[in-house]
C-alpha cells in the first residue's frame, strides 16, 4: 500500500489546494492513502474526512512549528497543542498519535539534540522537495539519523502544489487491514515501510524560489 504522509492544503498559507483535488489527484495516480498535515491545524484533514468516497485512505495528520523545528503528528486523536518540542511530542503521544521528525535538516531543524530525537517515533528519511543547500545532502543525512537511533524512516512528498502529490512514498510493505489505523501506525513502528521516490530537481528548486511557488 502506497502512501504520502505530508501534504499541504488551502488551511496552509504556503498552499492554495484544496482538500477534494488533493483527493482526487491521490486516487488518479493510485495511491492508497494520504495524510494531510498543515500546519499548527488538523482542519486540512477534518475537512478531508468529510467527502464522501471510498477509495483513499485520510491519515489524521497537522504539523506543529516548535522552537527547534517542525513536527508531524500522524493519526492524533484531536489538535496538538504547544510549541515547545518536547511538550508536543508528548501531547501528540497522549492523543494516540505518532511524533515523525520533519526534515530534520532543512533550518531549523538541524539543531536538533541526540535527546530530542530519541523522543521521536518516526523520521522523514526522504522528502521529495529537500533540496538545498546541496542536492541529496539533506535526505541523505536524515537517512544517517535514522539509522544512528534506530528509528523508523518514512518519505513523504510535502506536496504544497498538486504536482508534487505522490513524488516521494511510503510504501508497507506487510499485510495489513484497510481499515485499521493501530495496523498501519504497527508497520511503521516495526520498520515495515519502504522508502520510494525521486528528489526535485536542483534546477527546478531554484525556478520555484524565483517564481515563489
Amino acid at each position: 500500500m502506497k502512501f504520502d504522509f505530508h501534504i499541504h492544503s488551502k488551511f496552509s498559507t504556503d498552499s492554495k489546494l484544496e482538500p477534494e483535488e488533493i483527493i482526487e489527484h491521490a486516487v488518479s495516480i493510485g495511491l492508497d492513502g494520504i495524510a494531510i498535515t498543515d500546519h499548527n491545524t488538523m482542519d486540512g484533514f477534518l475537512a478531508a474526512s468529510k467527502i464522501k468516497q471510498d477509495k483513499l485512505w485520510i491519515v489524521a495528520g497537522q504539523e506543529i512549528s516548535t522552537e527547534i523545528g517542525h513536527v508531524i503528528a500522524l493519526f492524533a486523536d484531536d489538535f496538538i497543542e504547544g510549541r515547545i518540542f518536547l511538550d508536543v511530542i508528548e501531547n501528540i503521544k497522549s492523543k494516540n498519535g505518532l511524533a515523525v521528525l520533519a526534515h530534520p535538516y532543512k533550518f531549523p531543524n538541524c539543531f536538533l539534540s541526540d535527546d530530542v530525537v530519541e523522543k521521536v517515533d518516526a523520521i522523514e528519511v526522504f522528502n521529495y522537495r529537500n533540496n538545498l543547500p546541496f542536492p541529496f545532502l539533506e535526505n541523505f543525512k536524515a537517512r544517517k539519523l535514522a539509522d544512528k537511533f534506530n528509528i523508523p524512516g518514512l518519505a513523504s512528498s510535502d506536496a504544497h502544489i498538486i504536482e508534487d502529490i505522490g513524488k516521494a512514498l511510503s510504501v508497507v510493505t506487510q499485510e495489513i487491514d484497510k481499515t485499521s489505523n493501530f495496523d498501519l501506525k504497527k508497520a511503521i513502528l516495526d520498520k515495515q515501510i519502504e522508502v520510494q521516490g525521486k528528489e526535485i530537481s536542483f534546477l527546478k528548486t531554484v525556478e520555484r524560489i524565483i517564481n515563489f511557488k
